[in-house]
């Protein structure tokens, strides 16, 4: 579940904005209303999304948001600023902290919504590129959903066959042997080399751009450098 930390110190709109992000399956982890110790907490805390209000409500606080998204420019935090500001000095400074959006107070439940689901989309967009292998050319594999892809189109791989791949792509570029393909694939099971070479050749015609290298007596190894 995505987790989120709102700093905002009207109550109510926190309130109002927490509720409405626990509707969205959100998990709000904090709610912080002062600056004191804000950086500390954000920072222990480590949230997937930070709304994030500039304002904190006295003089010595007027621009805090700043503060705080600079002090955590490295914790790879996504953060949207929300506030009542419209003075061209703080709206720039505020963009400086490159946030992923500015709300302008008074909001609407729609554009606190919208700001919402487009940090979620590039959440999503993160977790497919973080577990993705670029095989060759066009071709990619996404360990989590576990599917392979040509551009646009889903290529089918049966259990064996993704099995296997999913084996030389967490040992790519190093030789995996005979015994170590049927404990992992066939579990244990005995299967003759002509098996494992069929099995090969079809994930080669399936990617016919793959670079599965046999090391004869020895192993197979996918290529992925170069």
């Amino acid at each position: 579940m995505i987790s989120i930390v709102i700093v905002e110190d009207e109550i109510l709109v926190a309130h109002f904005m927490s509720e409405l992000l626990k509707k969205m399956g959100c998990n709000v982890v904090k709610i912080i209303h002062k600056f004191d110790n804000a950086i500390e907490t954000i920072s222990q805390i480590r949230p997937d999304i930070l709304l994030l209000d500039i304002n904190l409500g006295t003089k010595e606080t007027k621009t805090a948001g700043i503060t705080i998204a600079e002090a955590l420019k490295d914790h790879n935090i996504l953060t949207i600023f929300i506030t009542a500001y419209s003075d061209e000095r703080i709206v720039k400074d505020a963009l400086m902290q490159n946030p992923e959006n500015y709300i302008i107070k008074p909001f609407t439940e729609e554009s606190i919504k919208i700001s919402i689901q487009l940090a979620l989309n590039k959440l999503q967009r993160r977790s497919e590129e973080t577990v993705s292998f670029k095989l060759c050319q066009e071709y990619a594999f996404n360990a989590k959903s576990k599917y392979v892809m040509y551009g646009d189109d889903k290529i089918f791989l049966t259990s064996t066959e993704l099995s296997a791949l999913e084996l030389l792509c967490d040992r790519s570029n190093k030789i995996i042997t005979h015994e170590e393909l049927q404990n992992s694939i066939w579990e244990f099971k005995s299967v003759s080399s002509s098996t494992v070479r069929e099995l090969f050749s079809r994930l080669r015609k399936k990617i016919p751009c793959l670079k599965i290298q046999n090391h004869a007596g020895i192993g197979y190894e996918l290529i992925l450098r170069g």
